[in-house]
């Protein structure tokens, strides 16, 4: 089935290549540059699929990329992309409010060996479900597709966490009550300790990993929390740990904290998903490594977790499809079948 593509930077590099891949696939492309003769000798071959629109000024849809290859470049795998990749999007037209969400950067999957789709696929299983990296290896391998988990291993570092910090931006604004606890990790013979913040509906806010519980790690840990996401809470839930009233009498004086020992549940509870997997990582190597880890697991794991006990089959079904299209989009995939 063809496709319409609108292509930004399409007279030279790759927009160019891109722009000729689609019209010898069968798709319409409208391609906006600032030298519409650039295009002449493909306007006079391919006709009326090709329409060429002039830019005055700045382009304004530099702003906002996104490209699909599934449909237009993985169709042509042994063609290589030139090296001028900078500045050329594509934007499906028939889902233009995509592009107003999306920012997948064109050269993100430069260089690999196998397609955008397989690599999310990977990441996604890893990060989804409580697996390793030769469980993701031999999962693929049943779908015809053969790959070391080393390789595995160097998407989910080279991808993971830009996949998380994607969808740490999707998500809706959380909650304004805030459920702060924190629970040691044995790493290496040493205890170290796990700072993790939730609102009331259970999404993890930030995480941070940390030698000490005083009040200059409390610190530290309330600091980023704010940075994070630049808005004051209403009420603050912790246990009867002193750091935190210390940190919260100098760093939000005017918030209300409660500190009870059952109040706090919330935060208990959402650390059963990161003993799960530190159980079967067989721990954590250093506290580096707990902290990328979790930082790429929290945001992508939850967001497929839509507390499912609450919704009704039906609802359940759709908030999940509206998930993997988020996750579609973000990649700039089609998810794997």
């Amino acid at each position: 089935m063809s496709k319409e593509w609108f292509i930004t930077g399409a007279s030279s590099g790759l927009g160019r290549h891109l722009t000729e891949v689609a019209l010898s696939e069968g798709d319409a492309v409208t391609a906006a540059v600032r030298r519409p003769d650039a295009l002449r000798d493909l306007a006079e071959a391919y006709g009326g699929r090709l329409t060429v629109e002039e830019l005055d000024g700045h382009c304004q849809l530099n702003c906002a990329p996104l490209y699909s290859l599934s449909s237009v470049w993985h169709t042509r795998p042994s063609t290589r992309a030139p090296r001028e990749r900078r500045g050329a999007f594509l934007i499906p037209i028939n889902r233009p409010e995509v592009a107003m969400h999306t920012s997948a950067p064109i050269h993100r999957y430069t260089h690999h060996r196998f397609p955008a789709e397989i690599i999310s696929h990977g990441v996604w299983l890893y990060y989804r479900f409580c697996l390793s990296y030769r469980d993701v290896e031999e999962l693929l391998f049943a779908r015809g597709v053969i790959v070391t988990y080393e390789a595995i291993r160097k998407w989910c570092q080279k991808f993971g966490q830009a996949y998380a910090n994607q969808l740490r931006r999707w998500r809706p604004k959380p909650g304004d009550k805030w459920h702060l606890d924190e629970v040691f990790l044995t790493i290496n013979g040493a205890r170290d300790d796990l700072w993790r913040a939730v609102d009331q509906d259970g999404h993890v806010l930030d995480i941070l990993v940390q030698s000490r519980r005083n009040k200059k790690a409390a610190k530290k840990f309330f600091r980023k929390l704010l940075k994070g996401l630049t808005y004051v809470p209403r009420v603050i839930i912790t246990d009867k740990l002193q750091s935190y009233g210390a940190t919260k009498r100098e760093i939000l004086p005017s918030v209300e904290h409660r500190q009870h020992r059952y109040l706090n549940n919330r935060a208990e509870n959402s650390h059963q998903p990161t003993r799960q997997r530190e159980r079967r990582m067989q721990g954590f190597k250093s506290p580096g490594h707990a902290q990328r880890f979790l930082s790429a697991y929290g945001p992508s794991a939850q967001h497929f977790r839509p507390r499912r006990h609450r919704l009704p089959a039906s609802e359940y079904r759709r908030e999940m499809a509206q998930r993997f299209q988020i996750w579609q989009d973000m990649t700039g995939t089609v998810i794997a079948a």
